[in-house]
């Protein structure tokens, strides 16, 4: 179903033009960091009803996808500078800190996935159910399939040149990872990523004007139950802990996200603990404060 036209009243152009195409910072410099998004709590300088209460929520999930990919892209050229064709004596650290920055460059995919499955599945139906099958987020859904293709190549990649299952030997031709090549494929798709994930807030307050009344805090909340109950609490959700920076927009997000105390305390205190040689690569510490340099950066 084609989207009705609507026309957003000059309140709620101004209110979402800075999500709107040529008003965001883009990324142009190669080597350098894509630029995080800034939440609508911070910018309008309120957060009192529900849609920038949802939209603030989704860029503070948005700018993990953003940070955790920086801190990828920054450290690779750094962890495997060069090419390496089998393991030898002498690379055997080099090796393991390869597959190391591999499992957690992996995991970056998987929240990436599971982040637009959610919302394909579950939040966008959500509201256009609410909204009477408008398909208003179809557009947010066609955003996804841009950068496909890129995402696609960096699984793929790093299905070749992860480490083998533990007791498997590595069998045929040997690959390792080689950060230049990481980092060519992250270049064909971040920015479009990043800016699709600058225009969905924009989206995400315009749908004040279909129905004032429309819960979408509510709908991300119901997503985001789905999604903790999908995924490994000790590798992806510890995976978002360890890019979540807590003093970000002078730290109006700190309590972000909701999650009961006791939880927050394992993810903080414990339960890194099984995958600390991943989380040494993460933009942030357990404490969720941002690292003063990157390890490898």
């Amino acid at each position: 179903m084609a989207v009705e036209a609507k026309t957003l009243s000059p309140e709620l152009q101004e209110e979402i033009k800075h999500w709107t195409a040529g008003n965001y910072p883009v990324w142009t410099t190669p080597g350098e960091p894509f630029p995080l998004i800034q939440s609508p709590a911070k910018l309008l300088g309120r957060a009192d009803d529900n849609f920038i209460k949802g939209a603030t929520a989704m860029s503070c999930i948005h700018n993990v996808i953003v940070r955790s990919l920086n801190s990828i892209y920054l450290q690779a050229r750094n962890v495997a500078p060069t090419k390496i064709s089998a393991i030898t004596p002498e690379n055997r650290v080099d090796v393991e800190t390869r597959d190391d920055f591999v499992d957690y460059a992996r995991e970056w995919s998987i929240l990436l996935h599971m982040h637009h499955q959610g919302e394909e599945n579950c939040f966008f139906p959500e509201i256009d159910k609410a909204l009477n099958g408008k398909d208003i987020m179809e557009r947010n859904v066609q955003q996804h399939r841009l950068f496909d293709e890129g995402v696609n190549r960096y699984d793929q990649y790093l299905e070749q040149v992860r480490r083998p299952a533990k007791g498997v030997e590595r069998v045929g031709e040997e690959k390792f990872l080689y950060g230049p090549e990481l980092c060519e494929i992250i270049e064909s798709f971040g920015s479009i990523l990043v800016s699709h994930l600058n225009e969905e807030i924009g989206t995400l307050l315009s749908l004040r004007a279909w129905d004032e009344k429309l819960n979408i805090h509510r709908f991300m909340e119901i997503e985001g139950e789905k999604a903790m109950k999908s995924c490994s609490l000790l590798a992806t959700v510890e995976f978002v802990w360890h890019n979540l920076d807590a003093g970000y927009e002078d730290g109006i997000h700190k309590d972000f996200p909701s999650a009961p105390a006791p939880l927050k305390f394992m993810l903080k205190n414990v339960l890194w603990f099984p995958n600390r040689r991943m989380w040494r690569f993460s933009s942030c510490t357990s404490a969720m404060k941002p690292r003063p340099k990157l390890l490898y950066a």
